[in-house]
């Protein structure tokens, strides 16, 4: 806690398309409870973030969740 205020929530972004992800990460950002801490268009740029920021929580966008796509998602930790 910061002065009697709640904490607020780390989120890191993933989506390819560079529209939604920017758009997703400026919503969340105008949103008091949360602090993006970063967002990417690769699912490597999405374990560096994790790894460097440690957010509670990744929004991945996806167009269609595949076997692929849940794979990768997997090793983001």
């Amino acid at each position: 806690m910061d002065g009697g205020r709640e904490s607020r929530i780390h989120i890191v972004v993933w989506s390819k398309c560079r529209f939604a992800r920017e758009a997703l990460a400026a919503y969340l950002s105008g949103q008091p409870r949360f602090l993006v801490v970063g967002h990417t268009a690769t699912v490597e740029g999405l374990q560096q973030l994790c790894a460097l920021t440690r957010p509670q929580v990744a929004v991945a966008e996806v167009a269609q969740l595949t076997l692929p796509t849940v794979t990768a998602l997997s090793t983001v930790r």
